[in-house]
């Protein structure tokens, strides 16, 4: 792990484990939100503003989205709220695609 990777999760109390692999991204930033039981699919829509500032990066800045979702609808939901490119979205499958849950 480089020296630089190493002083980012010190900085966001990431605890990792050195297994030769090099990282490809690093978290800077996260968020969460909450809306109306009935309107649950939106809430990573209300969530990404609020990362994407706190991140100091533009939503065009970022190369992949990665929408976990326990219902498909919930990725079609947060692409057309948020006005994302869809092949920028769960390129690798999401949580339903893999086995949902994740985590």
């Amino acid at each position: 792990m480089s020296a630089k990777e190493q002083d980012c999760c010190s900085q966001y109390g990431m605890n990792v484990l050195t297994t030769g692999v090099h990282f490809r991204f690093v978290y800077t930033a996260f968020a969460d939100a909450a809306c109306a039981p009935i309107d649950f699919t939106i809430a990573p829509s209300l969530a990404m503003p609020k990362c994407l500032e706190q991140g100091g990066v533009k939503k065009d800045d970022v190369a992949m989205f990665e929408v976990n979702e326990a219902f498909s609808v919930v990725v079609l939901a947060n692409i057309k709220k948020c006005d994302l490119d869809p092949s920028k979205v769960n390129i690798h499958g999401g949580a339903v695609s893999l086995g949902h849950p994740i985590g």
